[in-house]
């Protein structure tokens, strides 16, 4: 397969329409901003569905060098799952790049170098930590969508990890089931459509079957797994660009090689335990970017730029 020599554009939806997490999403997206200045390369944009964006932000944002790309609303499924919200972004992308589709949760640790190695025809994403979908829910959506996920026997990393602390064998699974946190899309104008119809196909079989797109499923990680299949043309991402805890645990990679680091556990654990927004360390942010940050405050207070 050859490789691409397009520059890469990097893609990120931030939805700052629900005042309950809004602080903390625009905390991430500063990070990811702040990072991306710093060790990445191209474009990145970020991709506002409704809203309003406190004008501080904006300022910080554009300051990093980021674009702003605004949609008049949410995804219309955005109310069977907020994730849904992602598939905004991946559209009209120019010929001239290469998307690189991000989670708001993401960081860059250092120059995403192994991009470069990914085939140009090639959908590329890691496999997902956790198994989302029982083997009789898949047999019964494989069976009336007609979707068919690629095989290959893998076993989630956190199933993984909890096999060893229990000292008996992981579980081993054939369909791959993907993480939609850092998804690198083929230089193919189908792509993006198969996507779509597979996101709607599916929402629509979990609605008949009266379950939760994202607690059943999760929701766009699924759609992806089962619009891979129909592409065909994929290959695993390096872990330098989805590096997990479990990477360094394994010997997979040194931490000093990742390049793309996902936040999940800051995330998870200051959005169920905080009510208000974390405040960042200058410091820190400073160390990432190489710049000075000293926009400390909730995110209605962030009116001067950095």
């Amino acid at each position: 397969m050859p490789l691409s020599a397009k520059p890469l554009l990097m893609r990120s939806v931030i939805d700052l329409s629900d005042p309950a997490g809004a602080g903390l999403r625009g905390l991430l997206s500063v990070m990811l901003a702040a990072s991306w200045s710093r060790y990445g390369s191209g474009r990145l944009e970020f991709h506002l569905p409704g809203g309003a964006v406190p004008a501080g932000l904006a300022a910080i944002w554009r300051d990093f060098g980021v674009e702003i790309c605004r949609h008049p609303a949410r995804h219309p499924l955005a109310h069977r799952a907020p994730t849904y919200n992602k598939l905004l972004a991946i559209d009209a992308v120019p010929e001239q790049e290469r998307l690189v589709l991000l989670d708001n949760d993401v960081i860059l640790t250092g120059p995403p170098g192994a991009l470069a190695g990914i085939g140009a025809g090639n959908v590329s994403a890691s496999v997902a930590d956790l198994a989302r979908i029982s083997p009789e829910c898949l047999e019964t959506l494989e069976a009336e969508t007609g979707a068919r996920l690629l095989r290959s026997p893998w076993s989630p990393w956190k199933e993984v990890s909890l096999a060893r602390v229990a000292g008996r064998p992981a579980p081993r699974y054939e369909a791959l089931y993907f993480n939609s946190g850092v998804v690198v899309f083929p230089e193919d104008e189908t792509w993006p459509g198969l996507w779509h119809r597979r996101t709607r196909e599916l929402s629509d079989f979990l609605a008949a079957h009266g379950l939760k797109d994202r607690a059943a499923v999760g929701s766009d990680q699924m759609s992806l797994s089962m619009a891979v299949g129909d592409f065909g043309a994929f290959e695993h991402l390096p872990p330098a660009l989805h590096y997990k805890v479990f990477n360094f645990w394994e010997g997979h990679l040194p931490a000093s090689g990742k390049g793309i680091f996902p936040r999940m556990r800051f995330r998870s654990s200051t959005s169920s335990r905080c009510g208000a927004m974390p405040r960042p360390c200058p410091r820190r942010i400073a160390s990432i970017s190489g710049r000075c940050c000293t926009n400390t405050g909730p995110i209605s207070c962030w009116t001067r730029r950095c």
